[in-house]
């Protein structure tokens, strides 16, 4: 039996194989870190060995086959370039065997010409004929070989030739009407408006339709400019009624004839003269018509030439329509009727109810009939714009809530507006913005508020003049009817005084009424003191503040006096708490 050492070091530990554990081998806890280690760092290599193997190997693959594609790429191009050269080449040696052939036959001809003459006059004479007869020979052969390798030039010029020719050609109908072609079109719906236009003219007698009232259509090749317009065609067609004609010029507005005059002129000065009501000189101003005018030449039954006068009563009625206007910023009713030239009157017949609700965006009714030929007139205009400035507030803590005071005033800035404005019938249509530029930046109105918060309520000393509130009248005065002194006697009267003595404020805060009534309360305000708390002066002679202004404590606010229903000079002063009346005395007191 084994005896283990007394010197054992502590560190070892029984981790063995079966056959160490057999044997009874131990292994030292070091060893078996040290193995672990290496066994990591050998299966991190392995794996790096075989990423980098593959890797190189994928590469090399791809590569050997990136070559052999490159390759056959490159050998196929050379393959196909030589056979181009070697076309080519024999082409250009073919192209040239007539001129060849040529050449060497004029040579023959030269020697046997040499030969024939040693022999005489029989020798020329067989020279000649045989010469004469290899000259045809030779002239047909050469005509024969260049005929084949020139056809395909000749061929292409020829085809190109074909095509340019093509191109000027188009087919169409060709009109026929009562027996005689009257023009050539695109198709029937030319024929169809040119038809109506026709009768279009007539408005003023019966429609006498020709012999042969069917038109014939046939297909015919064309030149473009063979095409004959609607209007040459709409003479065809009434030329061809049985209708009395006049040579003369007819004013069509959108396409609807409205009469004819023979004086070109007349109607030109008429429609200009109509235009000429719009135009104002500035520059790069557009004045036009709304709807498409033309003045056309042509033939038109006497009674259409209705002259001058009958086309003028036409062009300057009016039909039904209606025309609006769309509210801008800073309109109002009565600014509304001067833009649009419409009495104030009319515009609030128009539009009942535009005193008590007009909004941005909002549609008016300005007209209920328009001008039957419309004017559209675009203008650059130029004009300032107030800008608003904007207000910032700094909250100062030892001032109650409501508190305010303005430290800087603020002062609107201004800019130029350049714009393309469109009227139609001297009403704005729409506007577009072109530029914007700054006149003059605004400056921001700065004002303290007061942050701190007041109390809810009135705490019970408030019931005394320990409070802060005031006596209100200068130089004192008795109270000659207290609170309900009689029934629905909501405040305390304080007379004594003469018209015209100041009236303070009780307590400090901001004005937040200020009315003038002929019976009640007269020319009275009130003023709001925080927490629910609010004093109201009545029955003054004159005011000195408004709406919105911050009083202190004493500050001139009124005058007494008598307006409203009252029988004397005297002040009646309210205290409400959270709206419920309270009396005044336990608020100043009693003198």
């Amino acid at each position: 039996m084994a005896v283990e050492s007394k010197n054992k070091p502590q560190n070892d530990i029984e981790l063995t194989s079966d056959a160490a554990a057999d044997q009874g081998v131990k292994i030292p806890k070091a060893k078996l870190k040290s193995d672990v280690k290496n066994t990591i760092i050998y299966l991190i290599y392995l794996t790096c060995y075989s990423l980098g193997y593959g890797t190189f190997y994928v590469g090399k693959t791809l590569r050997g086959y990136t070559g052999r594609i490159l390759s056959a790429i490159y050998g196929f191009i050379i393959l196909i370039w030589k056979e181009i050269r070697r076309v080519l080449r024999r082409y250009a040696i073919r192209s040239h065997l007539p001129i060849a052939e040529i050449k060497s036959s004029a040579a023959g001809i030269a020697e046997a010409y040499r030969k024939a003459r040693a022999k005489g006059l029989r020798g020329m004479l067989f020279f000649y004929v045989k010469a004469a007869l290899d000259v045809a020979l030779q002239f047909f052969k050469t005509l024969v070989s260049s005929v084949n390798y020139y056809c395909p030039f000749i061929a292409a010029v020829i085809f190109i030739t074909v095509v340019s020719i093509g191109t000027h050609l188009s087919f169409g109908l060709k009109v026929e009407y009562n027996g005689e072609v009257i023009g050539y079109i695109t198709d029937e719906s030319v024929f169809d408006k040119a038809d109506n236009q026709m009768l279009g003219r007539i408005v003023y007698e019966e429609y006498k339709q020709p012999t042969d009232k069917i038109p014939t259509f046939s297909i015919a090749v064309i030149k473009n400019k063979e095409l004959t317009s609607v209007n040459d065609l709409t003479n065809a067609l009434i030329k061809a009624s049985g209708n009395e004609l006049e040579e003369a010029y007819g004013l069509y507005v959108a396409d609807t004839f409205l009469g004819a005059d023979t004086d070109r002129t007349r109607i030109a000065a008429l429609l200009e003269s109509i235009l000429a009501k719009y135009r104002t000189g500035v520059e790069n101003e557009t004045v036009q018509f709304v709807k498409t005018v033309e003045i056309r030449e042509g033939l038109y039954p006497l009674t259409s030439v209705v002259g001058i006068d009958s086309i003028s009563s036409a062009v300057t009625s009016e039909e039904a329509q209606q025309q609006v206007y769309t509210v801008q910023k800073g309109d109002a009713p009565t600014l509304i009727a001067q833009k649009n030239n419409v009495p104030y009157a009319e515009l609030k017949a128009l539009n009942p109810g535009i005193e008590s609700k007009l909004m941005i965006g909002q549609e008016v009714l300005v007209a209920r009939s328009v001008p039957f030929l419309g004017v559209q007139v675009i203008r650059q205009e130029t004009y300032q714009e107030d800008v608003a400035f904007k207000v910032e507030q700094t909250q100062d803590a030892n001032k109650l809530q409501g508190y305010v005071k303005i430290k800087q005033t603020g002062q609107k800035g201004v800019n130029e507006i350049s714009a393309q404005v469109t009227y139609v019938d001297g009403v704005e249509s729409s506007r577009k913005i072109m530029a914007t530029n700054v006149v003059k930046e605004p400056v921001n109105e700065v004002v303290i508020v007061g942050g701190q918060k007041p109390l809810a309520q009135m705490p019970a000393s408030a019931m005394s003049t320990s409070t802060g509130f005031i006596w209100p009248v200068d130089g004192g005065g008795y109270v000659s009817m207290g609170f309900r002194g009689y029934s629905g006697h909501t405040g305390m009267d304080i007379a004594g005084r003469p018209s015209g003595t100041a009236i303070r404020a009780a307590a400090s805060g901001t004005v937040v009424m200020v009315l003038n009534q002929s019976t009640g309360y007269g020319r009275h305000l009130m003023i709001d003191h925080g927490g629910g708390v609010q004093t109201l002066y009545a029955h003054c002679s004159s005011i000195n503040v408004k709406v919105g202004d911050w009083v202190e404590q004493g500050q001139l606010i009124a005058a007494m006096g008598r307006t409203g229903r009252a029988t004397g000079v005297h002040l009646h002063f309210e205290v409400r708490i959270n709206g419920q009346y309270m009396n005044p005395a336990k608020y100043v007191g009693l003198k």
